[in-house]
């Protein structure tokens, strides 16, 4: 499927589940992250009712495929653009008996967890990094900009600059954080934990 082809909603994907995260708090209402295998490829799935959270839980450990209908293909706002898929209020998920294809146990692992200090290691050799997901806790210092800035497929999108930083062992870690979109600004003075973010 072409990262520009947007299937309509009411549309299904059946595949299997993996990395269900915990249920979080949205604006309006929570949601949890997990990952859908298909025949084809594996895409990021967001699901918009948090009360199913155990039975994707379920599905994941026991390896059970599934089916789900009138979800959403979107793009992704991530760099590479790929298709992610909404699991909405309006979408169903059920069980099947069987898929041509297997649960491939061999899926690129659940998000981990790593210290702000580390990742500016990181940044110190540079020349081997491949971009990776991961999840940091820290605490939202101080805002230092905000405005309207051009993403790399030339779409301008509001966005926050922030000061956040880590305290360890007497030692405090600092970096800056953008945020994109307005629905996602946070506040000062608050800890923001499992932030997930790509780094290299």
């Amino acid at each position: 499927m072409s990262q520009h082809f947007v299937p309509p909603i009411g549309s299904k994907a059946c595949g299997y589940i993996h990395n269900v995260s915990a249920v979080k708090r949205g604006k309006k209402t929570g949601y949890f992250n997990a990952v859908l295998q298909q025949e084809d490829e594996s895409r990021n799935l967001i699901v918009f009712q948090p009360q199913l959270r155990d039975r994707f839980a379920t599905a994941e450990s026991r390896r059970t495929p599934v089916k789900l209908v009138k979800v959403v293909f979107q793009p992704s706002i991530s760099r590479n653009n790929k298709i992610q898929i909404m699991f909405t209020y309006t979408s169903t998920f059920s069980i099947l008996e069987d898929l041509p294809f297997k649960f491939n146990s061999d899926l690129d692992g659940r998000v981990k967890d790593v210290a702000l200090a580390d990742l500016q290691e990181d940044k110190e050799n540079t020349e081997n990094a491949e971009k990776q997901k991961v999840n940091i806790t820290v605490e939202v210092i101080q805002k230092l900009k905000e405005g309207h800035c051009k993403t790399r497929f030339n779409k301008s999108m509001p966005m926050v600059e922030y000061l956040v930083g880590h305290i360890v062992d007497d030692s405090t870690t600092l970096t800056n954080l953008t945020v994109w979109g307005r629905e996602n600004t946070v506040e000062e003075g608050k800890w923001l934990p499992g932030h997930q973010c790509f780094c290299c």
